[in-house]
């Protein structure tokens, strides 16, 4: 049987590259964009792999002794294989139904030359990030006071850093829309737009720009000292690189990886040093380990999902989007009812914060096999419009950091939360502000926008 699953997501692996090929043009890993990430590491490797771990008998205790029906296993394989071909086949029905063309425009945006957005050489955007990196370091101050879990860890005052990460994240005492909207999706996004204006320019002053955001940028994507914020913090940086260059060299992907890959385990000699576990005995803990929340954490809980809803708990039927939380307006977050579930005694003693998983288990928890269906035809559109976005937009560090930005937490949300993902995305919403604020601030310093030159390619002005 086990051999019947291997043959089978062989063919669903071979046929959906086929059908992401068509879809967006090509899939080079020198020319590695978000849409590659998603298939190779977001469907591939943390999702694929995983849920054919678990078919065949390869599954943490926690989940063997809760989900009782050996149904649910297969069903969430299916469901990645239905989400491998439908997500490829929608993009396609939009490029050649709806003229959302990113197959057409891709290679042209590769090919295309870098230009600035406005006559004055971007020069008040300069001044506009200047004023960022101001901002971003009384962010890291304001963090550090409400004792931001690194900063602790920095001065050795933390004690257990699972317990610290879980208060950080459900019990901040300080304002959220600093911590949240302006600390992990503003500074963040201001140090990759920043980065591709100095890699553009060679300027001093984007250097300088660029060195603040970055240091800054790290500490508040490592602030919760989860095992991989930080480390995924570079990936977008690749992107841009592709984006502005045409391709990424091998040697300096390479050089990417081996920057990226090393942080997790030294985060996990961390969060094990009071157990006494060297680098070797992580590594070789399968379950406990980053080999185990590579190929089966982040699936693991979707079979869980299938049980819980709707006989444990009733479906949420669309009260699971964050901005809800933001407002005042009922929010039930799926992936937190999940974990109280399948990790009671964790979640009451508070090490145990959420049990995320492939957004098909939020999307069946809010509406049951509907949602099933229909969203990975919807996770297709909204990641359609912003890579269209990207190809046929003036090809400009502004767009390129803005968009990449989007499109990489849009590609990393496919093993999280469905609505607050793909319905009603907070950081897409602040990204999309934060351009706006940029194009008013330079249009009252008197700048104007550079005449939009003829590459063949129909151009779509958000700023």
């Amino acid at each position: 049987m086990a051999l019947i699953h291997i043959f089978t997501s062989l063919i669903v692996i071979f046929i959906s590259k086929k059908l992401f090929i068509i879809a967006f043009g090509e899939m080079r890993i020198n020319k590695y964009m978000p849409h590659t990430h998603l298939w190779l590491w977001q469907l591939i490797v943390l999702s694929l792999v995983g849920a054919n771990l678990m078919v065949v008998g390869v599954r943490a205790d926690i989940i063997t002794n809760f989900v009782q029906n050996e149904q649910s296993y297969l069903f969430s394989l299916w469901s990645v294989y239905y989400t491998m071909l439908m997500f490829p086949v929608a993009i396609i029905f939009f490029n050649n139904i709806i003229g959302l063309k990113i197959n057409k425009y891709f290679k042209l945006f590769l090919n295309k030359k870098v230009e600035y957005s406005y006559k004055d050489s971007d020069s008040r955007i300069k001044i506009f990030f200047y004023c960022m990196s101001i901002i971003s370091i009384f962010v890291v101050v304001y963090l550090c006071y409400y004792n931001a879990p690194l900063f602790m860890y920095l001065t050795g005052r933390i004690d257990r850093v699972l317990n610290a990460r879980v208060a950080y994240d459900r019990a901040f005492e300080g304002s959220k829309l600093i911590k949240n909207v302006i600390g992990e999706s503003i500074i963040p996004l201001a140090s990759y737009i920043a980065f591709a204006y100095y890699k553009f320019t060679k300027q001093k002053h984007w250097k300088i720009i660029f060195t603040i955001l970055c240091m800054c940028a790290l500490f508040i994507s490592g602030a919760n000292m989860s095992k991989s914020g930080l480390a995924w913090y570079f990936l977008p940086y690749v992107f841009i690189i592709t984006s502005m260059n045409g391709k990424i060299p091998y040697k300096k992907l390479f050089k990417i990886i081996l920057i990226i890959a090393p942080i997790p385990l030294y985060m996990y000699t961390v969060q094990y040093a009071r157990a006494g576990f060297g680098i070797t005995d992580i590594i070789l803990n399968f379950y406990g380990g980053p080999l185990g929340r590579i190929f089966i954490g982040q699936i693991q809980s979707l079979p869980a999902y299938f049980e819980i809803f709707p006989d444990l708990y009733e479906f949420l039927l669309g009260k699971s989007i964050s901005l809800f939380s933001y407002i005042g307006l009922p929010f039930i977050e799926t992936a937190r009812i999940a974990a109280t579930y399948i990790e009671p005694v964790g979640v009451q003693e508070g090490w145990v914060n959420v049990a995320n998983t492939f957004f098909i288990g939020d999307a069946y928890a809010n509406f049951g096999l509907i949602g099933v269906l229909f969203s990975p035809i919807w996770v297709a559109f909204v990641y359609s419009i912003f890579y269209r976005l990207l190809v046929t937009h003036r090809k400009s560090p502004l767009s390129i950091g803005c968009y990449v930005f989007i499109l990489n937490n849009l590609t990393e949300s496919l093993t999280g939360s469905f609505f607050s993902a793909y319905v009603v995305n907070t950081r897409v919403i602040s990204s999309l502000l934060f351009l706006l604020c940029i194009k008013i601030f330079v249009s009252l310093l008197g700048a104007n926008n550079i005449t939009t030159r003829n590459n063949n390619v129909k151009k779509i002005n958000l700023y």
